[in-house]
């Protein structure tokens, strides 16, 4: 948003003859697609274009995706306007790869468009909309669809100002990818118009689910219809239940809907009956028949209850019988039968329990009394789940889970483990000693996801050692994890190598009580010798002393994580197209660290500018004005300037605008 503010204020500062200061780093950063893209292209036009080994080689589909998106493309002859379109949400817009490939299976067709008749022009319309090109490349994959469209730019503006944010907007899109592409005034408006006449908060429709987003992009023909048939199934619009039971009726046939009412009388439930449990779970219309007739079979003849009691608990026909209601309901049984429980205990109230309130209250409790309690019941809430891992299930998952279990984890808490999650006889006692070292689980969580040996590490001769080691040096777990991706692998390391890797921070200058120590050990910890010395002995041959190289590591010692490439183009610009000393950024080194495209190009231009315009007094110093937060630049050179009369606008197109 910044940005767009930025280029607003140069509009109206320069003058219909007045141009940029040209720079050595303008060309490619106004349209760098069109460089990355001709030589890719010309390679690929080169030789015969196979479209789906393209998808897969280059956009990062697999074959399955790639054999249904060739389909689309079966015309191509050349990757000349693909590679254009890549290179352009590559390097113009910053969508990473993952972004691209999503992009490419959901609109296949994008590959072939033009990039300055069709995306360049969208893309400066979110631009003028306020939107970053962080916000740009993080929608694209979520909408390529809208790019095509003129009406993206009224729906960005329309669903920002309905739903308050832009991560707001980014939720739906993921369910409802054509939203930006819908004519507004034939459909968007009139749906939600009659949304809210039906009592409806918009916000909450789009956080719902998949299909309740979908109601706002239907014909709104079909959506007053289905209004019309949920309020004839007595549900009334200001019930709780009434949106649910919307997107139910929207996107489900009028014949299958009756073909479950039916299947409902079928199997002994009256037309009243079938009313009362469509409104209080208007779900049960969208079961499959195995589903409805699987729990309707074990509810009557297992646990025995009666067709009027499941009439007014119809949540019961949507709670997994495998993995819910069956363990329960054997649980219990063995507990009653021991005389472990006491009265009679209402079915609804047992199955209705949130997984981890069951297990406080009837397994944990019961577990001395009981021999195997907990293997037998989580192995009956998860062996459906698991089919086919036969004896590694039996001997290693369950007593895991069990013991996780044990510990007070949730089942949620287990799964959201589970994907990484370690089968290791360090498990629990990790896992019981990380909790106690961070709080809780949800701030393992990330730690875990960062580096996912944690939890199968060695205690006593790693995981503690490297602990007391760390705090000697006057760092806290917290203080280390906070840090970056690679931090937490330090937890995880033989203890010689953070021993070694703090001597080799000792030995650049910087002593373990400094700010910038941590960061120094976290970078040294997982870079080897040789990187870190290549590093200096470039700013030795960009012309740096030995003191100069230690000095700069020991300000900003992330500089020695930089690529030779990022070094040699900032002090590239710093050092010509700036005139910066040495000496200069020896003292401020993290100059060397703030991108020479999307900070400190476009704030030398604009602050050149307003200079010749005598719009500033005095000098500046390059470094305060190159560090500022971009909320504070702006404030501060771009708010007060906007006012100025607007001159012609600026010819420098809005993908070279960035942070």
């Amino acid at each position: 948003m910044a940005i767009s503010h930025l280029r607003a204020a140069l509009s109206r500062i320069v003058g219909s003859q007045s141009r940029l200061p040209t720079s050595s780093h303008a060309h490619p950063l106004v349209f760098p697609h069109r460089i990355l893209g001709s030589s890719a292209a010309a390679a690929f036009c080169s030789r015969s274009f196979a479209v789906e080994d393209y998808l897969v080689s280059r956009c990062g589909l697999t074959k399955a995706q790639a054999l249904k998106a060739a389909a689309k493309l079966s015309h191509l002859r050349s990757g000349a306007k693909p590679e254009a379109v890549l290179a352009y949400l590559e390097s113009t817009l910053g969508v990473p790869p993952a972004g691209v490939s999503r992009t490419v299976v959901t609109d296949p067709t994008l590959l072939c468009c033009n990039v300055e008749k069709t995306l360049v022009p969208r893309v400066a319309e979110l631009h003028e909309l306020g939107l970053s090109r962080d916000e740009i490349a993080r929608l694209v994959p979520l909408a390529p669809i809208s790019l095509h469209s003129r009406l993206l730019r009224s729906n960005v503006e329309f669903w920002l100002g309905e739903l308050g944010s832009f991560d707001k907007l980014l939720r739906v899109l993921r369910w409802c990818s054509s939203l930006l592409a819908t004519d507004l005034d034939k459909v968007t408006r009139p749906n939600v118009a009659l949304l809210r006449e039906c009592g409806m908060d918009i916000s909450k429709i789009a956080a719902t689910d998949m299909y309740s987003s979908l109601l706002f992009v239907i014909n709104p023909s079909n959506l007053k219809d289905s209004v019309q048939r949920v309020e004839e199934m007595g549900i009334d619009r200001a019930a709780g239940v009434f949106r649910y039971a919307l997107a139910i009726f929207a996107f489900t046939d009028k014949e299958v809907i009756a073909m479950r009412i039916q299947l409902l009388h079928t199997l002994g439930f009256s037309k009243d009956d079938v009313l009362a449990m469509v409104r209080k779970q208007p779900f049960v219309l969208g079961l499959s028949e195995k589903k409805v007739r699987g729990n309707l079979n074990f509810l009557m003849k297992d646990a025995g209850l009666e067709a009027s009691y499941i009439v007014q608990r119809p949540v019961l026909l949507l709670y997994s019988v495998e993995r819910r209601l069956l363990p329960r309901h054997c649980l219990l049984k063995v507990l009653k039968e021991k005389g472990l429980l006491k009265g009679e205990l209402s079915y609804y109230f047992t199955a209705s329990m949130a997984e981890k309130d069951f297990v406080r209250k009837f397994v944990l409790p019961f577990k001395n009394h009981v021999p195997g309690i907990i293997d037998d019941y989580t192995s009956k809430c998860l062996k459906k789940a698991t089919d086919g891992i036969g004896i590694l299930w039996e001997k290693t998952l369950v007593p895991r889970v069990a013991e996780l279990h044990e510990v007070g984890l949730s089942w949620d808490e287990i799964a959201r483990l589970a994907p990484n999650a370690p089968c290791s006889s360090f498990l629990l006692s990790n896992l019981e000693f990380w909790v106690g070292e961070l709080g809780s689980v949800d701030k393992l969580l990330p730690l875990f996801r960062r580096c996912s040996s944690l939890l199968v590490t060695d205690l006593d001769k790693v995981t503690r050692p490297n602990l007391v080691f760390l705090r000697q040096c006057g760092l806290s777990v917290s203080e280390i994890a906070a840090i970056d991706m690679y931090s937490p692998s330090i937890f995880t390391m033989k203890l010689e190598n953070p021993k070694e890797a703090v001597q080799r921070v000792e030995e650049l200058g910087i002593q373990r009580g400094v700010g910038m120590f941590r960061y120094a050990l976290s970078l040294v910890a997982i870079t080897k010798k040789e990187v870190v010395a290549r590093r200096i002995r470039l700013l030795h041959d960009l012309g740096f002393s030995k003191d100069d190289a230690l000095a700069i590591a020991r300000k900003q010692p992330l500089v020695l994580s930089l690529s030779e490439k990022k070094i040699r183009g900032n002090l590239k610009f710093l050092m010509k197209d700036v005139g910066m000393e040495v000496l200069y950024i020896v003292t401020r080194p993290v100059l060397l660290i703030y991108s020479v495209e999307w900070r400190l190009m476009p704030r030398r231009c604009l602050l050149k500018v307003l200079k010749e315009k005598g719009l500033l007094k005095g000098e500046l110093d390059y470094y305060t004005t190159a560090s500022m937060a971009e909320k504070a630049f702006v404030e501060k050179f771009v708010h007060p300037f906007k006012t100025m009369p607007r001159a012609s606008p600026m010819t420098m197109p809005p993908d070279a605008w960035g942070r």
